[in-house]
């Protein structure tokens, strides 16, 4: 009976001792379910050699994340000056696969188009996408370019926010320069200024004796979405020289100066010349002397010539404009001397409708 266990019990200890051997050469050895089937002391090897994987024929599928794309970073609008190419970026997480899609064509991977894979700090993988456009593809959809990102998942995609790629320009001469005006002490203008047509649109300021107005600062200034400048109430001070300007892309220039000048026609005060009192309506910016005066006698007050204003009615007031204000108007039925000093426009403050000025105060009409 011995004889016959004898060879069995030798077989078991060289097929332990193998394995044994083995484990110690690399304590991660992949045993397969094959072989443990075939082992009765699965048991004992797992305790011996706990650094073991033990692992089916079939690997697991890994799990994926249901949640949707997230873009960290979205496509700008931007400009070709010069024949230069821009570059167009976005950047998103948790998606299988994303591209590029500009007017309607999605974009295949090429010299112009890239992406680059990285895991961020969150352990995710971060898509970054690259696009780069020229002045010819611009061209071929007549200046209208406009593109996104699509990043796709298991349950479908999401899309980044366009981008619309143009061609820069500027003409050389402002449509409508400021012009010069005389105005009431107390009354509302209006300076306007049409600036270069450009893309990108110019950004208007304005300069008064070549300092620039700031409407934040003092709220007797509006500055119009249009860029025209709304001064609500005009005083001394306000009188100057005011220069239209724009800045297009960091470089400013300006255009010719509007001069304005401020009134004041109320009388003024009486002026004594033995029995003779004269009352004179002047403007502020004229020169008063003796020798203007003409002396008669009179026991009454001698006033300049009044001309009866010829002004047409009122219009209607307009709807509230997004800067928060309400226009009328009305026009001059006379003489352009009967109309001199009037106003054909007035201005009042409105809160309502898609109105999204400061609060500033107007005065009444």
């Amino acid at each position: 009976m011995w004889e016959l266990v004898k060879p069995m019990h030798v077989t078991f200890l060289l097929f332990t001792s193998w394995i044994a051997s083995s484990f110690s050469a690399d304590p991660g050895m992949i045993i397969s379910k094959e072989v443990l089937q075939n082992t009765s002391n699965t048991s004992f090897l797992q305790h011996q050699h706990p650094n073991s994987v033990l692992r089916t024929s079939s690997p697991t599928p890994e799990t994926t994340s249901s949640a949707p794309p997230e873009f960290i970073i979205h496509p700008n609008d931007s400009f070709i000056i010069r024949n230069k190419n821009v570059k167009l970026t976005c950047s998103v997480i948790r998606s299988v696969k994303a591209y590029f899609v500009c007017n309607g064509e999605a974009m295949g991977v090429s010299e112009f188009h890239s992406e680059k894979d990285r895991l961020n700090e969150w352990n995710e993988n971060e898509k970054t996408l690259s696009l780069i456009v020229n002045r010819i593809s611009v061209e071929e959809f007549f200046g209208t370019y406009i593109c996104h990102c699509d990043a796709w998942y298991e349950r479908g995609k999401v899309s980044s926010r366009n981008a619309t790629v143009e061609m820069a320009y500027l003409r050389k001469e402002f449509e409508v320069p400021p012009y010069s005006q005389n105005v009431e002490l107390g009354s509302q203008i209006q300076l306007n200024c049409h600036p270069p047509k450009g893309i990108p649109t110019p950004r208007i300021y304005w300069l008064k004796d070549r300092v620039e107005v700031q409407p934040e600062r003092d709220s007797n200034y509006i500055q119009a979405a249009d860029g025209h400048l709304i001064i609500i109430q005009a005083r001394e001070k306000d009188r100057a020289n005011y220069t239209c300007g724009f800045m297009y892309r960091e470089a400013g220039r300006t255009g010719p100066h509007g001069a304005l000048v401020v009134e004041n026609v109320a009388l003024v005060s009486s002026v004594e010349h033995g029995n003779v009192t004269i009352h004179l309506l002047v403007g502020e910016a004229q020169s008063v002397t003796a020798s203007t005066f003409k002396k008669n006698k009179c026991t009454h007050h001698v006033l300049c010539p009044v001309i009866e204003p010829s002004w047409g009615s009122w219009s209607i007031w307009s709807a509230c404009s997004p800067d928060c204000i309400r226009v009328r108007t009305r026009k001059c039925s006379g003489s352009e001397e009967s109309c001199r000093g009037g106003k054909d426009r007035v201005f009042v403050g409105c809160n309502e409708g898609k109105c999204r000025g400061r609060g500033f105060h107007f005065l009444p009409a």
